[in-house]
């Protein structure tokens, strides 16, 4: 029992010790300062996670950054893209402005064949 106690007061003593060599910070970092983007915002701050953007805009206050918002002008916080063309539903009205057929990165209104993927664009035969 004797040694139990003597235990328990080592314990005690590291513990103490171990706060006070910290400073007196009780709270942990959990990986609270991650920052994937290396944007200087760490994650739980960032309303972009995936893409450096120190200004954090968000034109549509929706909590998702401009630079990552499938819908910069109009709030979708679920970023829903049912046909997966980039654009997200709530501005995806079939508009060629706004929709890319072939997925290609190319908005119909500039892509010279918007039903197959060529994002670069070559048109060997000048057809258009």
């Amino acid at each position: 029992m004797r040694n139990h106690r003597f235990s328990i007061i080592i314990l005690g003593l590291f513990l103490s010790i171990s706060f006070i060599a910290c400073g007196g910070n009780s709270k942990v970092d959990l990986g609270q300062s991650v920052d994937t983007d290396k944007d200087t915002i760490i994650d739980d701050e960032d309303n972009c996670k995936s893409v450096a953007n120190t200004d954090q805009a968000d034109e549509d206050e929706d909590d998702v950054g401009n630079v990552c918002d499938n819908c910069p002008s109009t709030s979708n916080k679920d970023q829903k893209d049912t046909d997966a063309d980039g654009v997200g539903d709530v501005c995806d009205n079939g508009d060629p402005g706004i929709t890319d057929t072939d997925k290609d990165g190319i908005m119909d209104s500039s892509d010279n064949c918007s039903s197959i993927a060529n994002a670069d664009q070559k048109n060997s035969d000048k057809d258009k």
